[in-house]
């Protein structure tokens, strides 16, 4: 007689998550557990993956497990990488009130196109304390939409191409709050490293509240751009005794950013930054 499997070759991991995710649906104590968990930190990758977010957030206040806390309040970090739809993408981003970290991967000229939001800020969020964009992928394609860009924000990640980045350092005059800038930029030519040079000495120069400067070197040429920054650095902090440019921080970007803010959402990608400033100003290297 044969043996009959009722989860043919399905991972234990996957079996133990759906168990506790439909114990949730069941039990008052476990939902309130594990809700938090399960929704502090979201990424919606698909147009299906925000159809079905916002119908899941919208859809609590009707059931009858409704939670104390409405799930779009539970959200901390929130991560859109889908196409669209964006009325959808607007409702979501709207609820989702007590986020800590936002990252958009989707067109914000398309977004503030279908959604008449030329002057409505993204994010706006109720939280307290440090408050993130991270704007990647495609973006900032056709420039960095300074007017999408809440004011309270203070830490940003721009993900720019090389003609994008001479204007970044306007982002100082929108976002007086801004403490923590990164950016991410290909290089693939010669050119690349003056414009580069440039834009980050404006950054310098221009502010004194910035207390991080992240650059992150993108493209073939990033590990030889990367040595000539820190060589361009280093003559800098000589030159003015560090009271700028120990600021900066260069490094190779990772294969994938979307990817990197995924692993450090929460202030991880930060962290590192302001672990090498404070090693330089203990000495350390």
């Amino acid at each position: 007689m044969d043996v009959i499997q009722p989860f043919p070759d399905m991972p234990l991991d996957l079996l133990r998550e759906i168990f506790e995710f439909a114990l949730t649906l069941v039990s008052s104590f476990a939902r309130h557990w594990t809700l938090p968990i399960i929704y502090r930190n979201v990424v919606l990758s698909s147009s299906r993956a925000v159809t079905s977010f916002l119908d899941a957030i919208s859809d609590c206040t009707r059931s009858s497990l409704t939670p104390f806390v409405p799930l779009c309040r539970r959200v901390k970090n929130l991560g859109i990488f889908a196409l669209g739809p964006m009325p959808s993408i607007q409702r979501i981003i709207s609820c989702c009130t007590d986020m800590q970290s936002l990252a958009c991967g989707f067109s914000l000229h398309s977004y503030s196109h279908h959604i008449a939001l030329q002057h409505s800020p993204i994010h706006p969020s109720h939280t307290s304390g440090p408050l993130e964009k991270h704007l990647l992928s495609s973006a900032c394609r056709d420039g960095i939409p300074f007017s999408l860009i809440s004011s309270n924000t203070t830490h940003l990640h721009l993900q720019i191409s090389i003609d994008v980045l001479p204007s970044v350092t306007a982002v100082l005059d929108h976002l007086p709050q801004l403490t923590h800038l990164a950016l991410s930029v290909p290089t693939n030519s010669s050119a690349s490293l003056e414009i580069i040079q440039m834009a980050l000495a404006g950054l310098l120069d221009t502010s004194s509240e910035l207390q991080v400067l992240y650059m992150q070197v993108m493209g073939s040429r990033n590990v030889e751009v990367v040595e000539s920054l820190e060589a361009w650095n280093t003559s800098r902090m000589e030159g003015e005794k560090g009271q700028t440019s120990d600021r900066l921080v260069i490094s190779k970007a990772p294969i994938s950013v979307v990817k990197q803010w995924g692993e450090t959402a929460g202030g991880g990608l930060w962290e590192e930054a302001e672990r090498e400033i404070q090693s330089r100003c203990c000495g350390d290297i």
